[in-house]
């Protein structure tokens, strides 16, 4: 059984058990969130009807809040001297699928 959610405007495939990463959350480490699934697939049966999915809820616990890779930014101009060098790390949060009820 899996089903798709939506972590602030991302859509990710989830199963029991499974890890994801997503935008950071302003959450305490330890806390139990519930989304609404969009989908679920249950033995071959898909489910996607909103009235039949209000039935269906997916418990994430969050592990911990990180921070992403360095993205290095760089604009040059040329025979100007004209550059400019900027960096960018995403705040990023930890979530495992606890259940689909």
């Amino acid at each position: 059984m899996y089903a798709i959610i939506e972590i602030s405007g991302h859509q990710e495939k989830v199963e029991v058990g499974s890890r994801i990463v997503s935008n950071r959350l302003v959450t305490n480490s330890g806390d139990n969130l519930f989304f609404e699934p969009i989908l679920v697939v249950d033995d071959k049966k898909v489910i996607s009807n909103p009235g039949d999915l209000k039935k269906f809820k997916v418990e994430a616990k969050i592990l911990g809040n990180t921070r992403g890779p360095k993205i290095d930014i760089m604009r040059f101009k040329n025979k100007t001297r004209q550059h400019t060098r900027k960096g960018h790390r995403q705040e990023l949060t930890n979530l495992e699928i606890v259940k689909i009820t």
